[in-house]
């Protein structure tokens, strides 16, 4: 869909359709929208259960990527103080 051109107080605009990475022209534009919109709807839900990330993260993400730790050990979920949530990578020997 392409964007729509119309006068505002004298002055050429452009109107954005529903998705504002589509009108930025990126390639990857639908899928950027899901993302941002599922990491809008999760931050709705932690900020809803009056949750830290943290504590949505430890109580609730870990345990659910526990058996992925085992089944691929290159990607381990972590938490800290810091940062508060995040993935550390393991490099393989061979």
């Amino acid at each position: 869909m392409q964007m729509q051109k119309k006068i505002v107080d004298g002055v050429q605009v452009l109107i954005g359709t529903d998705n504002v990475y589509a009108d930025l022209g990126f390639p990857d534009a639908e899928e950027m929208l899901v993302k941002a919109r599922l990491a809008y709807k999760i931050t709705e839900i932690i900020q809803a259960k009056g949750w830290t990330q943290q504590q949505a993260l430890v109580q609730h993400v870990l345990p659910l990527l526990a058996p992925m730790k085992s089944a691929d050990p290159l990607l381990i979920p972590t938490t800290n103080s810091k940062s508060g949530l995040g993935f550390r990578c393991r490099i393989p020997d061979d």
